[in-house]
């Protein structure tokens, strides 16, 4: 699990608070988790973190083994403009009206786990890109992730919705039943 932050001061704090919810449980031990500052004195937006992330890993653990790998790569939502308060901690961490049972408000982060609970026994090798802020409802079987590559979820917008958010253009796919995965030519 990779965790993208906006600076180095964002990703200690990101890093001793994945620490803490590991020493409580809150969070699977099984993955390794890495968090990735963006480069200093950038502002890169997701597509450039993203592009960084992935020159980072491969030089902290090789090519052939990011190639290898299942990476679940999660914008943790740095400095946020429409929300402020989440600027620091980050949006990911953030809490949501939902009580977990241990009886502690569910994190963003534990809801992804949640949401995206299919995907490491379904996807091939590759990068699953998610922000922090979404809320996803949708059937993991009716999903292939058995391609290597990027895989993301999105759906229809207006412009006026796209703008300022990440967008996937897609081509036409006449067969593709709405709502399936289809390939993005240009993000």
């Amino acid at each position: 699990v990779w965790i993208t932050a906006a600076d180095a001061d964002q990703k200690q704090h990101f890093e001793a608070t994945v620490s803490a919810m590991l020493a409580q449980n809150r969070i699977p031990s099984s993955p390794h988790y890495d968090v990735i500052p963006d480069p200093s004195a950038a502002k890169v937006g997701c597509g450039g973190s993203t592009m960084f992330a992935l020159r980072e890993m491969a030089r902290k653990y090789g090519r052939e083994r990011i190639l290898a790998s299942k990476v679940c790569l999660i914008h943790a939502g740095g400095h946020s403009k429409r929300i402020p308060n989440h600027s620091a901690y980050g949006k990911i961490f953030s809490t949501v009206p939902m009580q977990m049972p241990t009886g502690h408000a569910c994190s963003m982060l534990e809801l992804k786990f949640i949401m995206f609970v299919d995907f490491p026994a379904l996807m091939a090798p590759g990068v699953w890109l998610t922000c922090s802020d979404d809320i996803v409802f949708f059937d993991s079987n009716m999903c292939d992730f058995t391609r290597k590559g990027f895989t993301a979820l999105g759906h229809p917008s207006s412009l006026t919705i796209g703008t300022g958010h990440g967008v996937f253009v897609l081509d036409p796919a006449p067969d593709a039943p709405q709502g399936l995965v289809r390939e993005c030519a240009q993000f």
